[in-house]
C-alpha cells in the first residue's frame, strides 16, 4: 500500500475514533468508551511513524506515556487516578523537552511573561481545588508549571516567527492548558458532564496538532 494513503486512512481512523469518543462521553455508553479511548493514542503513534522520517525516541516514550495515562484514567480508584497524573506528568516532561530542542532561539524575558498568563489561570485552578487534591497537589503543580512553560515559549516563538509550525504549537498548548484546567476542576471541585466532553475535544485536536508540530519542526531542523 502506497505510504501516503496509509497515513491518510489512519488519519481517517484518528477522526473517527476521536468523535466516537467525544460522542461516547457525552452520552455515557461506556462500550464506545473502553473501545476508543485505548485505541485513539496508539493511533497516533502509527500515524508518526508512518509520517516522521526521524522519528524521535523522546516523541514515541511521550506518547506512550499519554497513552498509558489515558488507559488508567478508565479505572475509578482515586491511586489510579494519581497514576493517571503522574504518567501524564512524565508525557508533559518529554513534550517540553521536544519544544525547547526544536525552538531555534530561547528569549527570556518574551518566554516569561507569555508563561504568566497561563500559571496565573493555572495555579489559580490548584489553590481553588487544593484541599481535596491529596497526593495529586504536587504533580500537579509541576504539570502546570511545565505547561505555562510551554506556553510562555509558544507565544515567544509564534510573536517574533509567525508561521505554521508554531502556530500549531501555540493553539495545542492552549488546547492542554484547557485541558489540564477542566481535568482538576471536574475530578477535584465539581462534576460536569460537558466537562468530558471538552476534555476529550481538547485531549484528541491538541495530540494531533502537536503531531503536526512535531513533523514541521523535525523538516525545519533536518533543513
Amino acid at each position: 500500500m502506497n505510504l501516503s494513503i496509509l497515513k491518510n486512512k489512519l488519519t481517517y481512523l484518528y477522526v473517527l475514533v476521536a468523535i466516537v469518543l467525544a460522542i461516547g462521553v457525552t452520552v455515557e455508553n461506556k462500550f464506545a468508551i473502553s473501545f476508543t479511548r485505548p485505541t485513539l493514542l496508539p493511533i497516533l503513534i502509527l500515524i508518526y511513524w508512518f509520517s516522521s522520517k526521524k522519528r524521535d525516541v523522546y516523541y514515541l516514550v511521550a506518547l506512550i506515556f499519554a497513552a498509558i495515562s489515558n488507559i488508567v484514567l478508565m479505572f475509578e480508584a482515586d491511586q489510579f487516578l494519581l497514576y493517571a497524573v503522574l504518567f501524564f506528568l512524565f508525557f508533559r516532561f518529554l513534550t517540553f523537552i521536544l519544544v525547547i530542542k526544536y525552538t531555534i532561539k530561547i528569549r527570556l524575558l518574551p518566554i516569561m511573561l507569555g508563561t504568566m498568563p497561563f500559571l496565573a489561570i493555572l495555579f489559580y485552578c490548584i489553590l481553588l481545588t487544593e484541599m481535596n487534591l491529596g497526593d495529586n497537589f504536587f504533580p500537579s503543580v509541576f504539570n502546570a508549571i511545565l505547561i505555562s512553560m510551554m506556553a510562555g515559549i509558544a507565544v515567544s516563538n509564534y510573536y517574533f516567527e509567525e508561521d505554521l509550525k508554531n502556530t500549531l504549537l501555540l493553539i495545542s498548548t492552549i488546547l492542554f492548558t484547557v485541558l489540564i484546567f477542566v481535568f482538576v476542576i471536574e475530578n477535584f471541585y465539581m462534576e460536569i458532564l460537558v466537562f468530558q466532553t471538552i476534555r476529550t475535544i481538547c485531549f484528541s485536536i491538541g495530540h494531533y496538532l502537536f503531531f503536526k508540530y512535531i513533523i514541521l519542526a523535525e523538516k525545519s531542523n533536518n533543513d
